[in-house]
């Protein structure tokens, strides 16, 4: 009776007056004619059954206010509604409520169906194999057949999903064959035993030899892929059965349910969430390039070794305050102090040879000896000046950024090293590298915000000031691109040159989904751009 249903309507009733009432189909469509409001009069508080012309409904009273009502195309005997109606309740429990039927009531020659309900009932998972597991297993715990064969018959090809007897592997290819030789004959049910040594059925007739079986048993559905092979079945009216269990395995695995408010109310809020998703990347926002900074004094004043010098004394380090006129270092020149003595005994010298000029009344001598003691001052005087510079003192107030370790404490520095860097104010500039992607956003007069690492919770604002520009690390002559920005606002004291950090610079506003894949977008312009000459 089973391969005449139509549809499974599910009827829910949550209010109070019998006019409030919620349907949805959980199988198959309802034919015209009949509605809702017809499948409503049949339900009550138990099994029912009502007649539609030449139809049939059967109204199950499910769960509390809950029908299921199944539609037949026709109106079996009467003497076959109460087991049908029995039928139809357990197949409502078994498919969706998760009940077993109680097999122990059952008479001994249960049939196939009961065995499947009760497999499904035990199992959550309904994908093809395991339905059509338990269907094959089914078949031969009722002795519908010896070893049973279920499987799909698709555009021609058979695919065997599952088998009660794993013995049968080495003629799963023939069993194909055998599968297409019926459909392509245009029969939907063939059986042949193994006596049957005729021409059109000697292929069966072998195939039921090699899998030891009395014979063989084909089952296919013009409408339906799948297909039952029988081995051992000792009847040919088997086609009733067939299409019986077809009906189920359709029913069990039947993805469609009515939905209940909560998946409504989860399917309306995900609607809701992308469709809000959608309108927020479409809605602008502000652009910002992410750079990497360093901290660099605004404005110094550097103090450097006129000659080569020694380092005797180091006053200050990096973070000292000093005012205008402290003794920054003091550093030694021997070659000068050696210069000047001879310089001195050079001048010693010519005061005795003028001394000696003028006793002797040697004017144009002693002429000679006063220029030479003019010139011998001047070298002198010029030698004094050169060292007492080696005296570093501060000539503005200020902090310094920048100064000469005092554990190098006489060691040798170079000409024109700087001993010390004094900052006048505190305020700093940050000198910004940027990648080749963001250059072309960047010129001068943007602000953006800038953080430095090892000092928390706290930011900057600054202004760029210069253009993107090329500069090369003399080090290791890796090429960058940097501009400079000026420090904005106070509490600048608890910062010093060479901070390093990460700043974003504000360019613009532009739609939060451009902002956010612009990466992405800039990738696929260069390989549409290089790969198939496309422009956007």
């Amino acid at each position: 009776m089973l391969d005449t249903l139509v549809a499974i309507a599910k009827l829910d009733h949550p209010g109070e007056t019998s006019d409030d009432l919620a349907f949805s189909m959980l199988y198959g469509s309802l034919p015209d004619g009949i509605g809702p409001e017809h499948l409503k009069a049949s339900c009550g508080d138990q099994t029912s059954i009502r007649k539609f012309n030449d139809r049939l409904a059967i109204a199950v009273p499910f769960e509390q206010k809950v029908w299921h009502v199944w539609l037949f195309d026709r109106v079996p005997p009467v003497t076959e509604l109460p087991q049908l109606a029995q039928k139809v309740s357990q197949l409502s429990k078994s498919l969706w409520g998760g009940v077993t039927p109680d097999l122990r009531k059952a008479p001994k020659d249960t049939n196939t169906v009961d065995l499947v309900l009760s497999r499904l009932a035990e199992t959550k998972k309904r994908d093809a194999k395991t339905v059509y597991q338990h269907i094959a297993n089914a078949a031969v715990e009722a002795s519908l057949a010896e070893k049973m064969v279920v499987g799909q018959f698709k555009n021609g090809r058979f695919k065997i999903i599952a088998m009660t007897d794993q013995r049968m592997a080495p003629i799963v290819d023939e069993i194909g064959t055998i599968v297409r030789k019926v459909a392509d004959a245009g029969d939907t049910h063939r059986h042949v035993a193994v006596s049957d040594l005729s021409d059109d059925a000697l292929d069966e007739a072998m195939l039921a030899e090699m899998a030891q079986s009395d014979g063989m048993t084909i089952n296919l559905a013009a409408d339906d892929h799948i297909a039952f092979v029988a081995f051992g079945a000792d009847r040919e009216s088997l086609e009733s059965e067939f299409a019986t269990l077809r009906k189920v395995a359709k029913l069990a695995r039947h993805k469609h349910r009515l939905p209940s408010l909560r998946s409504e109310m989860k399917r309306a809020a995900f609607f809701i969430a992308a469709a809000g998703l959608l309108v927020w990347l479409a809605l602008p926002a502000p652009l910002r390039v992410t750079v990497t900074a360093l901290s660099e004094p605004q404005s110094t004043r550097v103090l450097s070794l006129p000659v080569g010098a020694f380092l005797d004394r180091m006053n200050v380090q990096v973070g000292d305050v000093v005012q205008k006129g402290d003794v920054i270092a003091e550093l030694r020149a021997p070659d000068l102090e050696e210069q000047r003595l001879t310089y001195r005994l050079e001048k010693k010298v010519e005061e005795v040879a003028a001394q000696t000029a003028l006793s002797e009344n040697d004017y144009g001598a002693y002429l000679l000896s006063q220029q030479k003691l003019k010139a011998a001052d001047a070298r002198l005087d010029s030698l004094d000046r050169r060292i007492a510079s080696l005296t570093f003192t501060a000539p503005i107030s200020g902090r310094i950024v920048q100064s000469l370790a005092g554990d190098g404490l006489g060691g040798f520095h170079q000409l024109g090293e700087a001993i010390a860097m004094i900052q006048p104010d505190a305020q700093f500039s940050v000198l910004l590298t940027v990648s080749r992607v963001d250059a072309a956003l960047l010129k001068p007069g943007q602000t953006g915000e800038v953080w430095f690492r090892g000092i928390p919770r706290q930011t900057w604002s600054f202004e760029t000031r210069t253009p993107v520009t090329k500069t090369v690390n003399p080090a290791n002559a890796e090429e960058s691109l940097t501009l400079r920005g000026d420090l904005m606002g106070e509490n600048q004291e608890t910062l010093f040159a060479g901070l390093s950090g990460f700043g974003k610079i504000d360019v613009g506003k532009e739609m939060r989904a451009k902002v956010y894949g612009r990466y992405v977008i800039e990738f696929l312009r260069t390989k549409a751009w290089t790969w198939f000459d496309l422009r956007f």
